[in-house]
């Protein structure tokens, strides 16, 4: 498992993602941030009502199958 910190911009999209916890795997972690800055979309923050820049943190977990 990867812990990710991501920056979300107001539109949803991830800005900037940085590892926070590593798997021990360097390709995984780095897998992860590519999977997030890719193709992963948050619900933005708000504020005064309007959408507004967050940063939040989650973790990205592998099945590895052969």
């Amino acid at each position: 498992m990867t812990s990710l910190r991501a920056f979300v911009a107001a539109s949803g999209c991830v800005a900037r993602a940085q590892v926070v916890g590593t798997s021990g795997d360097p390709k995984l972690d780095a897998a992860a941030v590519r999977w997030v800055l890719e193709g992963a979309v948050f619900s933005p923050g708000t504020a005064n009502g309007a959408p507004a820049a967050i940063a939040t943190m989650f973790n990205v977990r592998f099945k590895l199958t052969d």
